[in-house]
């Protein structure tokens, strides 16, 4: 999970962790990061919230932007009733 490596100009070793993600990416961490930091385990629980920036036009109405998306993720095989889920509009930002 983790080793030393040397910069050639400086000779200087580093050590950093090199964990796999859940969904198959490698991750380098310092370990200097790892003991000053913070880690987010995201496969720690069986059950996890899950959050995703959607955007919809100046001219949309929110109440209804809102009800469409609470449907869908309603019926996404998987999703639970308790904790329910919920859509929040947080953001009136530029166009992207």
């Amino acid at each position: 999970m983790h080793r030393a490596f040397h910069t050639p100009d400086r000779g200087r070793a580093f050590s950093f962790s090199r964990p796999c993600t859940y969904d198959g990416r490698r991750v380098v961490i310092p370990n200097a990061g790892l003991l000053t930091g913070s880690v987010i385990v995201n496969t720690a629980f069986d059950k996890r919230r899950l959050e995703y920036a959607v955007g919809i036009g100046y001219g949309d109405d929110i109440e209804t932007a809102r009800r469409i998306m609470l449907e869908t993720v309603r019926g996404v095989p998987g999703v639970l009733s308790e904790p329910a889920p919920d859509v929040l509009a947080f953001d009136l930002a530029g166009s992207f």
